[in-house]
């Protein structure tokens, strides 16, 4: 009877340390799967919100390793792409700022010209209006000169005429 009870304490002993070490192994294996699970949906819950900045460790040679490391490249992806359009709009600011730049210089440069050219014009008017003044001036002149060319001719023919008379 003693051998019949130890038999059976040991059955009941073997078999609740199976059942702790089943239990045990089933919560290992349930951890390393749903704990880098989680990890990766925590992750993928921020690279959706934009967040890129998230922690997540390399992954294993498993299924769940592979989706960690292909979250992780796409983050590295995501932020080189926003670093790059970051630098092209930085280009863009520039270039921009410089066109604005040479605008404004146009411009400026097109306003000189055109008071240039409103001097030009005025200084033209002004000389036509000399150029009438002087072209007056010298029909009186040669009027005058004629009237006096006249006169002398006539004061000429009475000199002559006196000189003939002595």
């Amino acid at each position: 009877h003693q051998a019949s009870t130890v038999a059976s304490n040991v059955i009941i002993f073997g078999g609740l340390l199976t059942i702790i070490v089943a239990i045990s192994f089933g919560i290992f294996v349930s951890n390393s799967i749903t704990k880098p699970i989680n990890k990766v949906v925590v992750a993928a819950g921020q690279l959706a919100k934009g967040d890129l900045t998230f922690n997540l460790d390399k992954g294993h040679k498993n299924e769940v390793g592979e989706l960690q490391n292909a979250l992780i490249a796409t983050s590295e992806s995501l932020s080189n792409i926003i670093s790059n359009m970051a630098k092209a709009s930085d280009r863009l600011t520039s270039a921009s700022n410089e066109l604005g730049e040479t605008t404004h210089a146009t411009s400026q440069g097109a306003q000189n010209q055109l008071k240039m050219t409103d001097q030009v014009a005025v200084g033209m008017q002004e000389m036509a209006s000399v150029v009438g003044e002087v072209s007056a001036n010298a029909e009186s002149v040669a009027r005058l000169a004629d009237e006096a060319h006249g006169h002398a001719q006539s004061g000429m023919k009475v000199v002559q005429g006196t000189i003939s008379s002595i």
